[in-house]
C-alpha cells in the first residue's frame, strides 16, 4: 500500500509511505471522553511548520 500526502488545495505532494505485509491497529485515547479527540494520528513535513492535518 503507497499513501500519498497532497497539500489540501494545491497538487504539492508533502510526501508519502508506502508499507508491506504489515498491519496498524489504532487503539482509543485512554482519555476519551475527557480529550475532545478520541483518536490523534500526527505526520510532520519537510519545510511545513504545521503539522497537524
Amino acid at each position: 500500500m503507497r499513501i500519498t500526502y497532497i497539500l489540501d488545495g494545491t497538487s504539492t505532494k508533502l510526501g508519502d509511505e508506502q508499507y508491506n505485509n504489515i498491519t496498524e491497529i489504532l487503539f482509543p485515547d485512554i482519555n476519551y471522553p475527557k480529550s475532545p479527540h478520541t483518536i490523534t494520528i500526527t505526520r510532520m513535513f519537510d519545510g511545513y511548520s504545521q503539522h497537524r492535518f
